[in-house]
């Protein structure tokens, strides 16, 4: 069972921002990798946590390639290597910002 205080939305989300931007991160050169491992643990962990963890999760994508992952006609052009459509690049922050 479930403690009652993760049942309080205000609560649970300080938890999602703690684990979403850990103290010293920029220090110990913690990677961002880890975190979204960790957001997506806690989304499959229950479905009390699961909306507000993939809300973290979304909110904090770089690049499109996440996104255009999900549309299933060019999930294999996404993420096939041997696929002869694979763009020679996806443009991620840096290239849209320009």
């Amino acid at each position: 069972m479930m403690h009652r205080a993760l049942l309080v939305s205000e609560i649970l989300v300080q938890i999602l921002i703690n684990l979403s931007q850990p103290p010293g991160s920029e220090v110990f050169g913690w990677p961002q990798s880890s975190t979204h491992k960790s957001l997506a643990s806690l989304a499959l962990t229950c479905t009390t946590f699961h909306e507000l963890a993939m809300d973290f999760l979304w909110s904090n994508m770089h690049g499109l390639r996440p996104l255009l992952g999900c549309v299933a006609r060019l999930h294999s052009v996404i993420y096939d290597p041997k696929s002869k459509s694979v763009p020679s690049s996806i443009p991620g922050p840096s290239t849209l910002a320009h």
